[in-house]
């Protein structure tokens, strides 16, 4: 279904037959449905994550930015573009050429953006590139983050919804490429061969999942 609305599109743009919807219409949708066949790529772990999918979004994204007829909302939908491309990426072992797209996200205002989860991938994306001190202050703001938006006991701050697997100092690893304050603190603390941190927050993550999904 995704993919039949993506090419009426792309036919009605081409032909210039979308009477009633100004082309800039056309391309945001497009761009829309562009990211999310990326992403059901990316959920599902397939070769390439998703890249290609996001990459094609991402040129349509920035066609609408060029448009005079633009907002701020579409320099956004961009930036968010790239911060998905840059999961995705992260999933592929670029973890260097991903950390621009997401600082540049979260210089964003709050009201636009998730910073719980994209300041928890932050920390996530420090941890790949071997900065473990890094991702464990980082990890530590996304856990007050979590804390404020959702509470302690949250989900946000245990689950976590993708498995991939990743090279890290030549050893591949299956690690989580989502959000999870106390998983990725514990990774932290871990690298940093802390191990007894490191216990309290897997702990603190098995705690929560067992409290609130104890089936899952």
């Amino acid at each position: 279904m995704l993919d039949t609305a993506r090419e009426i599109l792309e036919r009605a743009a081409a032909h210039q037959e979308h009477p009633g919807y100004r082309r800039i219409y056309i391309d945001r949708l497009t761009a829309d449905l562009y990211q999310i066949r990326g992403s059901i790529e990316y959920e599902l772990d397939q070769p390439g994550h998703g890249i290609s999918w996001l990459t094609t979004s991402k040129r349509l994204r920035q066609l609408v930015v060029e448009n005079e007829q633009s907002n701020e909302d579409d320099h956004y939908e961009l930036t968010v573009t790239n911060a998905n491309i840059a999961l995705a990426m992260m999933a592929d072992n670029q973890a260097q050429q991903a950390l621009p797209w997401i600082e540049e996200l979260l210089n964003y205002p709050a009201e636009y953006v998730s910073r719980d989860i994209w300041t928890a991938n932050l920390s996530n994306l420090y941890w790949l590139l071997g900065d473990y001190r890094k991702s464990l202050a980082t990890s530590q703001e996304s856990f007050e983050l979590t804390v404020k938006a959702h509470g302690v006991n949250s989900l946000r701050m245990a689950t976590y919804v993708y498995i991939s697997k990743v090279l890290v100092a030549d050893r591949e690893l299956t690690i989580c490429l989502h959000g999870s304050v106390h998983f990725n603190t514990g990774n932290a603390h871990l690298s940093l061969g802390q191990t007894d941190e490191a216990f309290e927050s897997f702990s603190a993550c098995l705690r929560i999942c067992l409290s609130r999904m104890p089936h899952h």
